[in-house]
């Protein structure tokens, strides 16, 4: 597979709708979710932290240098909470789909249950989305950003560690990583092939439009008497 990624930034400059077009684009003081820490419910349960009859006092980790102290009481399942630097949460629970219970938190603002927290820059304090008034990146991106997007995600996934541009993007030539089942990687590397292959399609058919309104302007400026119809061998309707 031959993968060729462009410039975002330079294909959005030069197509109509690219980003940060129209009057819904992306402002300067517009805040999105991947801007600020976020504290997830799975994550909680993946690492066995929330479980009912269960009182656990640990570190949750969010970027570099940014470390809180959590402290979690689901002793009660009615009545569960966390408290994390100094804030305290509400957890709520709901029964699953297949049995068991499943964990919300319970947002100080909105009194909504959500399954994610965001720690506003500004405010300091950890809100659900809308009560922080956070937006996705995607809403502000053209369909090559997006695709592009998640196949800078798919390729992190597989490799194991943040993806970086400098590094090969070639999912054939990204070893598994250390203690990664090989069902895992096989999933992750037929992922990320599905999702270059998706942006790369996207790239090549902004790329084909632009030659031929290119082509197109070229032919309308000559004169229809001395246009030589061989010198275009595409069939411009």
């Amino acid at each position: 597979m031959v993968c060729v990624i462009a410039d975002s930034q330079w294909i959005s400059g030069r197509i109509m709708g690219g980003l940060g077009s129209g009057r819904h684009g992306e402002r300067e003081n517009t805040l999105f979710v991947d801007d600020c820490d976020a504290l997830r419910v799975w994550d909680l349960q993946r690492r066995g932290d929330l479980k009912p009859g269960k009182v656990v006092q640990t570190s949750q980790y969010f970027r570099p240098g940014r470390v809180s102290l959590l402290v979690i009481d689901a002793s009660d399942p009615n009545s569960a909470w966390l408290e994390i630097d100094g804030q305290h949460v509400e957890l709520a629970t709901s029964p699953g789909t297949k049995g068991g219970l499943r964990w919300w938190f319970v947002c100080s603002a909105s009194r909504k249950r959500v399954a994610c927290l965001y720690r506003h820059p500004y405010r300091r304090r950890f809100e659900g989305r809308q009560a922080a008034g956070l937006r996705y990146r995607s809403a502000y991106q053209g369909d090559y950003e997006v695709d592009l997007l998640r196949a800078q995600k798919a390729l992190s996934r597989l490799a194991g560690r943040p993806y970086t541009p400098s590094r090969n993007r070639d999912p054939r030539h990204i070893t598994r990583p250390y203690r990664q089942r090989w069902t895992t990687y096989a999933r992750n590397r037929r992922r990320a092939e599905q999702a270059l292959a998706r942006a790369d399609e996207r790239l090549e058919g902004i790329l084909a439009g632009m030659l031929a309104r290119t082509m197109w302007g070229r032919m309308q400026r000559l004169d229809s008497k001395d246009l030589d119809l061989e010198e275009f061998p595409w069939g411009f309707d």
